[in-house]
């Protein structure tokens, strides 16, 4: 099962658009940008013409577009496997719905973490060619939180395609859903906006804030890093990402146990 979904990630152009997409990116700073030496192993510049961006909020421009291509096209091999013919033929071979279910997650990590690996050595070969450096925690804050950042949505939108029969319903769900979550890193703020200081509404919102998986919690951990390398990373915040994570995936695993093909 695994082999035919990572044969099916694979195949799926739209998600091709990834690693295309640095590819672009490094081929134009190759010829018009440039990169400012970067004075720790963390963060560094992207110089373009006159001015210097910090690479934080280009890689974050970098990483929404990302997370569009694969809301477009990770969901739908796992749509087309949740149709009534491929769903009872997949199940009628020696393939439970557990290994169903966990195949379908593990292809995906493998899918994501090899087009991080892409990306990352596309832009080792830019950081070395302009600028003699390799910042060591960059990477490792990429392929460590980036496959986990889009993982959060892909979690949200199994839920809602096993929920909707809907790739649509599903990709659109997951992401209005998801990305929500940035909401409840800021509820205090936000309920004092809006006048709702109680100890009910507040307590409301940190319960909500473990029911959605936290890709806002995951960016505030990026930028933590950014910030000031991986010692800076709030222990608390990345154990409560992992946690926020778990309710969607196990109403899942428990709805697709109860569907009929």
């Amino acid at each position: 099962m695994i082999r035919l979904n990572l044969y099916q990630l694979f195949k799926n152009k739209t998600l091709w658009a990834w690693p295309g997409l640095f590819l672009l990116f490094v081929v134009a700073m190759l010829y018009w940008g440039d990169i400012g030496a970067a004075q720790n192993s963390y963060s560094f510049t992207v110089i373009l013409g006159e001015g210097e961006i910090p690479m934080s909020l280009v890689m974050s421009q970098l990483t929404s577009l990302v997370i569009l291509i694969c809301i477009i096209g990770l969901p739908n091999h796992f749509s087309k496997n949740l149709t009534p013919e491929r769903g009872s033929l997949l199940l009628s071979k020696p393939i439970s719905r557990r290994d169903f279910f966990f195949s379908d997650f593990a292809s995906v990590s493998a899918v994501l973490f090899s087009y991080t690996i892409i990306s990352m050595v596309l832009m080792a070969i830019l950081l070395g060619v302009k600028a003699a450096i390799f910042p060591v925690q960059f990477f490792l804050a990429q392929l460590l939180f980036f496959p986990l950042l889009i993982m959060t949505y892909y979690i949200s939108i199994v839920l809602f395609l096993i929920l909707t029969d809907s790739y649509l319903g599903g990709a659109l769900l997951g992401w209005i859903v998801t990305g929500f979550s940035s909401v409840f890193l800021n509820s205090d703020k936000i309920l004092s906006m809006l006048g709702l200081q109680s100890g009910f509404a507040s307590t409301f919102m940190d319960i909500l804030s473990y029911l959605i998986p936290s890709a806002g919690g995951i960016q505030k951990i990026v930028g933590q890093v950014y910030a000031g390398g991986f010692s800076a990373i709030d222990g608390g915040l990345l154990a409560f990402v992992l946690a926020s994570c778990l309710p969607f995936a196990l109403l899942s695993y428990y709805l697709l146990q109860k569907k009929e093909f």
